[in-house]
């Protein structure tokens, strides 16, 4: 490999060493002494005219600045060895140069380059490969989301994170039988909430406790096996859903109810996984025939006052828009309840978001529309935009709302509003000139 000499600037030894500069030091060293005293490598795989690669290897050098090797355990010690898919030595040199104390696989010798490429089965840059120098076992080949989560960790946390989810089959045995117990566990809730509302239909008016003691748990959305479509056919065999649906008869307050609205609106996502959708379906077509519906909009109507009941209302909220395309705006029209979805407008605990997208598929009925405006949403809504937008200056979004989530609303119930409000934040956006009034 090679090794870049440099000084605390970033400058090559033998002179300033600007970008396509020759004046720095290269040593051609043997790889075992270029990664003596460390555990692990990091092979980086970029290229100069790859925007993301030069973004990430910025990040990836902030990375290694941040864990010097005096600082980290001797397993954890790492060296970079960066391995171009450049076309020219030219986007070669301007990459290296770029970077911090790391070493090279030479861009003369290709072979070995695209070698490691085609061992690791690179496929898309940047990619960050980590080895065990130990064992010569890779320890992970995703090592870019590991260093891209200091947005949110520090590096040692990243570090830690990436040493810990490294393959060993003692721990890998271990979560699987873990995984195991897991979904057993959570199949025996499921059928025991099953037997419970077959045997005590009164289930319904029980206490937490008293479905602790008799199902194991209270809170039903442990039931539902995030993204494992077979544990996921499996609850859904326990007759989950009808279970669930039964508890929205109880005492919408409670624990319970909220919990199966919990539940049952994360068993209808599909998540980004196609072979999912069409047990989603399947889940929501179940809720519609359970009833689940009605009762939700009964409950929204008398609870959209309450000021203790925000928990029920945004899970309603979430499984009514799971479900606004299944004649729901008929629906909450019968039912006279777009009034009661109307006033939640106001209030900031039931997810204005997942709220304002409801209320907007809602409303593409004539019927619906002419209810709220009745209603009073417009007023609603311009007074939410005061609020959201002050003259001359765009606010911190303390309603978590958007102008486009509340043009798309006037539009649809104040059109000559939504000109005059959608006209006035372009030109707010012309006058501030930046990001955020945009």
């Amino acid at each position: 490999v090679q090794h870049l000499g440099r000084d605390r600037r970033g400058r090559g030894r033998g002179g300033e060493g600007g970008k396509g500069s020759r004046c720095f030091d290269i040593a051609d060293r043997a790889t075992s002494d270029a990664l003596a005293g460390h555990a692990l490598v990091a092979i980086y795989f970029g290229a100069s005219w790859c925007s993301c690669c030069c973004e990430f290897a910025r990040d990836l050098a902030a990375f290694c600045e941040a864990l010097p090797s005096r600082d980290l355990d001797d397993d954890e010690r790492f060296r970079v060895v960066f391995a171009s898919l450049d076309r020219d030595a030219e986007g070669f040199w301007s990459d290296f140069e770029e970077q911090g104390d790391w070493a090279a696989v030479p861009f003369e010798d290709e072979a070995r380059r695209d070698a490691l490429a085609a061992r690791f089965s690179i496929d898309s840059l940047p990619a960050l490969v980590f080895v065990d120098l130990r064992n010569g076992e890779t320890v992970t080949a995703d090592g870019v989301r590991y260093v891209q989560m200091d947005d949110c960790m520090e590096p040692r946390d990243c570090l830690a994170a990436l040493m810990n989810d490294r393959p060993d089959p003692g721990r890998d045995a271990r979560r699987a039988k873990e995984l195991a117990e897991h979904r057993a566990e959570g199949l025996r809730r499921a059928e025991a909430l099953r037997d419970a509302v077959v045997t005590a239909p009164e289930c319904v008016s029980w206490s937490a406790e008293q479905f602790e003691a008799r199902c194991g748990t209270s809170d039903f959305k442990e039931c539902v096996p995030y993204e494992d479509e077979a544990q996921m056919e499996s609850i859904l065999a326990a007759d989950f859903v009808s279970s669930c649906a039964h508890l929205l008869k109880g005492d919408p307050r409670a624990r319970p109810f909220w919990s199966a609205l919990q539940a049952l609106w994360s068993m209808g996502l599909s998540f980004s996984d196609e072979a999912a959708r069409p047990r989603a379906e399947r889940v929501r077509e179940a809720v519609v025939a359970s009833g689940a519906l009605p009762r939700c909009v009964d409950v929204l109507k008398d609870l959209a006052e309450s000021d203790d009941a925000g928990a029920s209302l945004e899970w309603i909220v979430h499984l009514l828009s799971e479900h606004a395309d299944r004649g729901l705006a008929e629906l909450l029209v019968t039912q006279d309840a777009i009034g009661a979805l109307t006033a939640l407008l106001k209030r900031k605990d039931v997810g204005n978001r997942v709220l304002f997208s409801l209320y907007g598929v809602v409303l593409r009925t004539d019927e619906a529309t002419r209810a709220a405006r009745e209603a009073g949403a417009v007023e609603i809504l311009k007074a939410l935009w005061d609020e959201t937008y002050e003259p001359g200056l765009a606010s911190d979004d303390s309603h978590g709302l958007v102008g486009q989530d509340l043009c798309e609303l006037l539009a649809l119930l104040a059109p000559e509003l939504y000109e005059a409000y959608f006209g006035g934040l372009k030109v707010l956006a012309e006058e501030e000139d930046g990001a955020t009034a945009a």
